[in-house]
């Protein structure tokens, strides 16, 4: 995949050391955190750093694409990856927006570009891991045609224990038919209408 795409309002980035500032900011925030799998809370800035080094070594070893969601005045405003454990995996998306702007569309307008990449890449299926109490991801997710495959408990580092969640599905094939109809087949600022 590209390491830069572009959207309407945003330009999606492999990260770079400058966005540790950011990363720190919107991870400090527990609200954010506590909807990601991997993030630890309370985290400390250095933490940041690291987590870039590790973003940028698997990106190299085609176990994620990783992309800092950066707006046309140069605000890092969160990221959105596509990651997977081995080769053989399917990829599955996660994303983090900064508090400061939910309710936007930014998350449905950049994981819609990471998506549509990814077909345009040959792959086939995204697969995602959402909490129960985080409603406004599993309406991006149906926004694109994900379907519920089943529920799990899934690990949440920041809160320190398994959480009641659901898992999904998308077939890649079907993303530009299910998007287009959400749009009303018009541009995708049209379906990037209030989550985070």
């Amino acid at each position: 995949m590209r390491d830069t795409l572009e959207t309407d309002r945003l330009t999606l980035r492999t990260p770079q050391l400058s966005d540790g500032t950011a990363i720190a900011h919107h991870f400090s925030d527990f609200d954010v955190v506590k909807m990601t799998g991997t993030i630890p809370y309370p985290y400390l800035p250095l933490a940041a750093d690291f987590w870039i080094f590790r973003a940028r070594a698997h990106q190299r070893q085609g176990l994620r694409h990783g992309y800092m969601m950066e707006t046309r005045t140069g605000d890092v405003i969160g990221n959105v990856s596509l990651f997977r454990s081995s080769q053989y995996d399917v990829f599955e998306i996660g994303y983090h927006l900064g508090r400061d702007w939910w309710g936007h569309g930014y998350a449905t307008e950049a994981c819609y570009a990471v998506l549509d990449a990814a077909r345009t890449d040959g792959q086939t299926q995204v697969v995602a891991g959402v909490y129960d109490d985080n409603p406004a991801s599993q309406r991006l997710l149906a926004k694109f045609g994900f379907i519920e495959t089943g529920t799990d408990n899934i690990w949440c580092m920041a809160r320190g224990e398994r959480v009641s969640g659901r898992r999904y599905a998308l077939n890649l094939e079907a993303l530009s038919h299910s998007s287009q109809n959400q749009a009303g087949g018009s541009s995708l600022a049209s379906l990037a209408s209030k989550d985070h």
